[in-house]
């Protein structure tokens, strides 16, 4: 609990910080380009970090063949253990 209040309070403290020093340089851009600017851009950046981490998954995923995965015939369990019948 002590953690999540210092989060919170740290994150109004540099939320609070950045809105003071950027809040009017922002508005004059966005006044200037509008908001739909910087919508595209906020998209722009997400397509851009999906994009590294499904590149960055794709490498450390193993390579296999469909055939190296495809097995034919019983599990490797039933092959392992002999098969024993009662007699009566």
């Amino acid at each position: 609990m002590v953690a999540n209040v210092a989060g919170a309070v740290a994150w109004a403290g540099v939320m609070g910080t950045l809105g003071f020093f950027f809040g009017k340089p922002v508005a004059a851009i966005l006044g200037h380009l509008g908001i739909w600017a910087l919508v595209a851009l906020a998209a722009v950046l997400i397509l851009r970090f999906a994009l590294r981490v499904w590149r960055s998954h794709r490498r450390r995923a193993p390579q296999t063949s469909p055939s190296a995965t495809t097995e034919v015939g019983p599990p490797a369990e039933l092959m392992a253990k002999p098969v024993v019948a009662r007699v009566r």
